[in-house]
């Protein structure tokens, strides 16, 4: 895919806290530029997205394009130092030879994984609404009676508005599939600047509906560029998850300027085209 204005834009860290039983739950999304074999082979490149994941208890990963296995595998054994990491892998998507995955590496000591779901909106021949479906799992805190369902998505910019409008839609979906009344949506939405502006989607239920609760604000950068801009978002939705979350837990992990690292360093870790 081409790179869309010739721009690049470095994608941080989103998280969110949340209590399960006596010790808040972390949670963050991470768009890791073309995540595979060349960025693993990099020790000091794989050392610090494995520091980075660590700080999480599930941690989405997007721009998964190793289509050998081996680069996620690997980060799955790495995390071993870490804790008792396990993975959920979403199939290989895209509709064009550009394919990426979606992983959720998180402990297996206080996270139980209980299904995963697919979404499926047809055929990928351009009626299609995404151009990478949602990858939704049911997760269940081990210390908690409660379950609930998050759902992946790394948007295509260009058809941001439309594939997040269509999220009311996932949402809908996975509860009705896993029989729950709270869902998180996360990860990097292009939901800002010429994408997704407040206004292109303020007829679409996913924002006009006061139930979803938006935690990443259209104030917030996600970027470590010159722009400034809210792509990546956190949504939740039902009163359990609303009742759990930490007051001002949600928020940008500044990793770059956490690990010392120059932009051209962050560059190398974390830049990713926008296709």
């Amino acid at each position: 895919m081409a790179v869309s204005q010739g721009l690049y834009f470095f994608i941080l860290v989103l998280s969110v806290y949340f209590v399960s039983s006596d010790e808040p739950l972390t949670l963050g999304a991470f768009n890791v530029k073309t995540f595979g074999k060349s960025k693993m082979s990099d020790s000091t490149k794989a050392t610090r997205i494995a520091e980075i994941t660590s700080r999480y208890d599930i941690m989405l990963l997007q721009e998964i394009r190793d289509s050998t296995g081996s680069s996620y595998r690997q980060l799955l054994s790495m995390m071993q130092a870490y804790g008792n990491y396990s993975m959920s892998i979403s199939e290989r998507l895209g509709r064009s030879s550009y394919k990426e995955q979606y992983a959720f590496l998180y402990r297996s000591d206080k996270i139980q994984i209980l299904d995963s779901y697919q979404y499926d909106d047809g055929d990928d021949d351009g009626t299609d609404v995404f151009e990478r479906e949602p990858f939704c799992v049911l997760v269940h805190p081990t210390n908690s009676c409660t379950s609930f369902g998050i759902i992946a998505l790394h948007s295509k910019p260009t058809a941001a508005v439309s594939e997040i409008g269509a999220l009311n839609d996932v949402r809908t979906a996975v509860e009705s599939k896993w029989n729950i009344q709270d869902v998180m949506i996360m990860g990097d939405l292009n939901a800002d600047c010429t994408y997704a502006s407040e206004s292109s989607l303020a007829d679409k239920k996913i924002y006009g509906d006061k139930n979803y609760k938006w935690l990443i604000d259209w104030s917030q950068d996600t970027t470590t560029g010159t722009s400034q801009c809210a792509y990546d978002r956190i949504i939740s939705r039902g009163q359990e998850l609303a009742s759990v979350l930490v007051a001002n837990s949600p928020q940008v992990y500044l990793f770059d300027q956490h690990m010392n690292l120059s932009k051209e360093q962050t560059w190398v870790l974390d830049v990713h085209h926008k296709c």
